[in-house]
């Protein structure tokens, strides 16, 4: 998890480590939001539900900023083109499934043809009620000015994973999956 790109990836690794033990998924009320007060904006919760629905459970404000609108409750394969919906969602099982985390480099395209490069690390938390797997996503911009209003150009389209890494959180690396 050291090769993180983003400090604030790193802090968020560095936090979700904190909460492992050596027998299970953490629980996501043991989800620290003091621990990561400075990023929790930009969170967002996924559950992977069927080859069609990803759905975002919830999100952090600025991730709002970004696709210019509150996704809650909607579907991020609408945020894949066609042809990569299948590998994207089955990146999210394997977290789920394998119980491990992941580093995506992602070259997003906006409403104006703005590409924008973005570092998502997510780790799979289970849900205290239903014990379903929750997949909470740290985000960040990589080139991106942080003045940017999401409603000039929100993000529409999530186009080429460049880098998909499995992070081990105890369990074991899944073996890799193309991108």
């Amino acid at each position: 998890m050291d090769d993180l790109l983003s400090s604030r990836a790193r802090l968020y690794a560095n936090h979700y480590r904190s909460l492992l033990t050596s027998d299970a998924i953490p629980l996501r009320s043991t989800f620290d939001i003091r621990a990561v007060k400075t990023i929790l904006d930009s969170f967002v919760i996924l559950e992977p539900l069927s080859l069609e629905i990803v759905r975002f459970r919830l999100v952090g404000t600025r991730e709002v900023q970004r696709y210019g609108q509150d996704v809650t409750g909607g579907n991020y394969l609408d945020f894949c083109p066609p042809e990569r919906r299948l590998s994207a969602y089955a990146a999210f099982e394997t977290m789920a499934n394998h119980a491990c985390g992941m580093q995506a480099v992602i070259r997003s395209k906006t409403s104006v043809g703005v590409d924008i490069l973005n570092e998502a690390v997510g780790f799979p938390f289970r849900c205290d009620r239903t014990g379903a797997i929750h997949l909470i996503f740290q985000s960040n911009d990589l080139d991106r000015d942080t003045h940017w209003k999401g409603q000039d150009a929100a993000v529409n389209n999530h186009a080429t994973i460049l880098l998909r890494t499995y992070l081990d959180i105890g369990f074991g690396i899944p073996a890799p999956v193309s991108v």
